[in-house]
This record gives structure tokens, C-alpha cells and sequence, in this order.
């Protein structure tokens, strides 16, 4: 119906903004995370997120970065940490990487902490305090 149709649009909309950055790789693992928990809204969230840093619309970024802070789980943790990084989500980011921080020793031997960004594991391993404050120019991906 109308409904059907109308996610339909926001989730191409969503996949249109997803290829300007990122990999594909970790928005295939970001949809499996989400699928896997039947949430739309999550998928829906980090659409909003990358949208909202693609146009800059701060106040809506980081109204998108509270919620999905209240989605995180073990399943999405990885995925959403990598989307936050690339969307320069720093408020997400910092969560994602405290997180992981408290299960490192259960993640350092699975094959979502190989397959990880470079950066993201190097900021698991270093103090939280070398992060930009969130809001701060120049965010992970820069």
C-alpha cells in the first residue's frame, strides 16, 4: 500500500546517500545487524545520520545519535560503530568505542574485529580522551 510504498522511497533514499561513503561491506553488516532484530527504525536512524552529516543538519545528527544509542546491542555494536565513524558521529562513536572496550577480550578473536576499520580498532585501544569531543570539527574520517 500508500505505507509500503512510502518506506520503500526512505530506504532507496537511504541506499542513494549510503554511496557517497563508507564501504560496502560495512553497510551490508549494518543491514544485517538491523534485519536480524526486525528494526526499521534502526535502519531508518542511520539513514536520518548519514543524511543529516551529508547536509549538516547538526541538531538532527545528533538527535539520530542519541536514539540509535538506545538500539545498540552486542549484535549492532561493530556496525554501528563503523557508521558512526564514517558519518563523523562522534557522540556515537564514543559509546561504540567504550563498549568495545568492555568486551575486547571477546571481540579481539572475532572476524568482525579483523574485518574492523583500522581506525576504530586503533581507538578501542588508546584512551577514550584522544577523541575529538563530539561536535568537533574534523571528526574520524577526516
Amino acid at each position: 500500500g500508500l505505507q509500503t510504498d512510502a518506506a520503500a522511497a526512505r530506504r532507496a533514499a537511504c541506499a542513494d546517500a549510503h554511496t557517497t561513503s563508507g564501504s560496502r561491506r560495512s553497510r551490508a553488516k549494518l543491514r544485517m545487524a538491523f534485519a536480524e532484530a526486525d528494526d526499521d527504525i534502526g535502519q531508518e536512524l542511520c539513514c536520518l545520520l548519514r543524511l543529516s552529516e551529508f547536509y549538516g543538519i547538526d541538531h538532527l545528527k545528533a538527535w539520530c545519535e542519541s536514539r540509535l544509542q538506545g538500539l545498540l546491542s552486542p549484535e549492532n555494536l561493530v556496525a554501528l560503530s563503523t557508521h558512526a565513524y564514517f558519518c563523523n558521529a562522534m557522540q556515537l562513536l564514543r559509546v561504540c568505542v567504550y563498549n568495545m572496550q568492555l568486551v575486547y577480550a571477546e571481540l579481539v578473536g572475532a572476524e568482525e574485529w579483523e574485518t574492523l576499520e583500522p581506525g576504530i580498532r586503533e581507538l578501542v585501544l588508546t584512551d577514550l580522551g584522544t577523541l575529538p569531543p563530539a561536535g568537533a570539527a574534523g571528526g574520524a574520517a577526516a
